[in-house]
């Protein structure tokens, strides 16, 4: 035990270091628990729907969505949403991809979800913005896909 305090006397940059760092991390993982959805880069959301079967959920209107949405995505307009809460609720097991134009409402929206209980949403961070610069590709028109997650 000596030896460790003597250490400590003679290295107390490097413990505050430690110290800090250890305070930054319970800091950023509490938040990040407590926060929205958590937030995919466009690859990374791709690895999410291949390997979870997420539901994808467009928030956008539907005049955005026709002109160009992500492939199996489910239009939800961020305006309508409280009528398809019931639909929604079936899926709090369930992954669930939510996106909009700059990732700003999805991150709300993740929250609210997050706050109801539900296991598993992630946002597309950026949005379809950053989806379309990452050149991913996009289905176009108003068909919405039939999966509900049932």
């Amino acid at each position: 035990m000596q030896k460790i305090l003597e250490f400590v006397q003679h290295h107390w940059l490097l413990w505050l270091f430690f110290a800090v760092c250890l305070v930054a991390i319970v800091i950023y993982e509490l938040m990040r628990n407590m926060g929205g959805a958590t937030k995919l880069n466009p690859q990374a959301a791709i690895s999410f729907i291949n390997e979870k079967d997420a539901t994808i959920i467009d928030l956008r209107d539907a005049s955005a969505y026709s002109k160009g949405h992500v492939i199996n995505a489910i239009s939800m307009p961020l305006k309508e949403l409280d009528k398809h809460m019931a639909k929604l609720t079936k899926m709090k097991t369930k992954p669930i991809l939510l996106y909009c134009d700059n990732g700003q409402q999805s991150n709300g929206i993740g929250a609210k979800l997050r706050k109801q209980e539900f296991t598993d949403v992630c946002i597309i961070a950026g949005g379809i913005h950053s989806w379309q610069r990452d050149k991913f590709p996009l289905a176009i028109g108003s068909k919405t896909s039939k999966k509900t997650g049932n």
